[in-house]
């Protein structure tokens, strides 16, 4: 993603020290799309949020755990999963797209 973004890296997102010393409370936007680990997310979004940056969208994987990084201080929670299943859904109940 490094071609599409400003900034990229790979480090470990629940350690403070290592999201100060990237700079991350200078960003604008960060994204936590941590796979299925609940607790990884829920306190990497706690820390952005210690570090004030200025949006935070986060994955969930669960409704509970939208509202967890809600609480947490996720501005924006995206449910892939969920949001598929419902855009599928429509999709099914009007006929499907038009082939």
């Amino acid at each position: 993603m490094a071609d599409h973004l400003h900034r990229v890296a790979v480090a470990d997102a629940t350690d403070l020290e290592t999201l100060r010393r990237l700079g991350i409370g200078e960003v604008e936007q960060t994204v936590v799309a941590i796979g299925q680990d609940v607790v990884a997310s829920t306190l990497t979004t706690s820390l952005l949020a210690e570090l004030d940056v200025q949006e935070i969208w986060a994955r969930a994987v669960t409704y509970r755990h939208a509202r967890i990084l809600e609480r947490m201080g996720a501005h924006r929670v995206v449910l892939p999963q969920q949001d598929m299943g419902k855009m599928l859904a429509g999709l099914l109940s009007s006929g499907g797209p038009a082939a």
